[in-house]
């Protein structure tokens, strides 16, 4: 019994790596218990002690952040947007013909409003990327369908930390439709900018197969909105 190996003290060092690991885990998991015993005696219990003690204090505390919070936003000072502007780097053009439109139709349609795309890309890169080696369009990818009546422009502009901030998607958009202008025979030419959360705050579709009766509803139409509102 005097040489017996279970008699004799065990070496309580693992020899494999893994559990030599596991091990040194131990000794953070005896500084995490430490340190939240520490947080429980120093700080949560006499924090807890003095709001039992003092409820109506604590309470009002929390009720006066909530109208500071609420009076912040209401005078301006914290300001607030329902609906966002976000900064997109793409613009998309929808154009839609009535049904039984010809392919070539639509395709030549889009191809005009492609040329005038190239144009605002030759324009705005000179205006605002002259001083260096970079132009405004990356790419332009066209679409036509599903079906022969519609037909799609996607424009993919620089990164917007790699453009002025005043040259916006939105101001490509609208200065690509100012060169398109009016397209007889469409049903719908839609240029958007991506730059809205769920869209345009207001869209209106008129349709109708008499274009001098169009226009002059799209006149009118903004006047009696105004009313309305």
């Amino acid at each position: 019994m005097a040489h017996s190996k279970a008699l004799k003290p065990q070496d309580q060092n693992p020899k494999k790596l893994l559990a030599k690991i596991f091990f040194k885990l131990r000794y953070i998991n005896t500084f995490g218990d430490n340190l939240m015993n520490w947080m429980r005696d120093k700080i949560y219990a006499p924090v807890l002690s003095f709001s039992l003690k003092n409820r109506i204090l604590v309470v009002s505390i929390f009720f006066g952040g909530l109208i500071l919070s609420i009076g912040s936003v209401g005078g301006g000072i914290i300001r607030t947007s329902f609906f966002p502007q976000i900064a997109s780097d793409r613009v998309t053009i929808n154009l839609q013909m009535p049904n039984g439109t010809n392919e070539n139709i639509t395709d030549s349609i889009i191809n005009t409003i492609e040329r005038k795309a190239k144009q605002v890309n030759q324009e705005f890169t000179n205006e605002f990327l002259s001083n260096t080696d970079k132009i405004l369009f990356q790419n332009i990818v066209k679409n036509i369908g599903p079906g022969s009546s519609k037909g799609s422009l996607i424009i993919n502009l620089l990164p917007g930390e790699n453009r002025p901030t005043n040259l916006s998607s939105a101001i490509v958009a609208n200065r690509i439709q100012e060169l398109v202008g009016d397209v007889i025979g469409v049903e719908s030419l839609v240029f958007g900018s991506g730059g809205n959360f769920g869209g345009s705050p207001v869209s209106v579709s008129l349709l109708g197969n008499n274009i001098q009766e169009l226009k002059a509803a799209k006149k009118r139409a903004p006047n009696n909105f105004r009313k309305q509102h």
